[in-house]
């Protein structure tokens, strides 16, 4: 599975055999991650660390001033940074290591309806 493979190493250990509603939350984490850099979460033509999406971004999330250089160049800064701000922490807590901290779809979903109704900047 490919989405195994985007997941931090110590996470693997702790979840084996063990499969949550909450590990849907977490494959639907790195799909968001995905859209808000605009890159896959596996490269490995990319440098590094680089080459596992959700390991290189996940220590930058919280960092607003880091998060304007991962959105998604082709955004070319048309978005909101409140929304911004709200999907990248969204985000942090799908990928939470632990299952039961990750937010059920319901929550995530109605986030995604606060950060879509947010007026993007133009």
């Amino acid at each position: 599975m490919v989405l195994f493979k985007c997941i931090d190493d110590n996470v693997i250990p702790k979840c084996a055999g063990h499969l949550y509603v909450q590990s849907d939350v977490y494959g639907f984490g790195v799909v968001l991650l995905e859209l808000m850099m605009g890159l896959r979460a596996l490269d490995p033509k990319r440098p590094g660390p680089q080459v596992n999406l959700v390991g290189w971004a996940k220590p930058l999330l919280p960092n607003r001033m880091k998060l304007k250089t991962i959105m998604d160049a082709r955004m070319e800064g048309k978005y909101s940074s409140k929304g911004a701000i709200m999907l990248a922490q969204l985000i942090l807590r799908c990928l939470e290591e632990e299952p039961r901290k990750r937010p059920a779809m319901k929550e995530v979903a109605d986030i995604l309806e606060q950060i879509y109704a947010i007026k993007v900047k133009t």
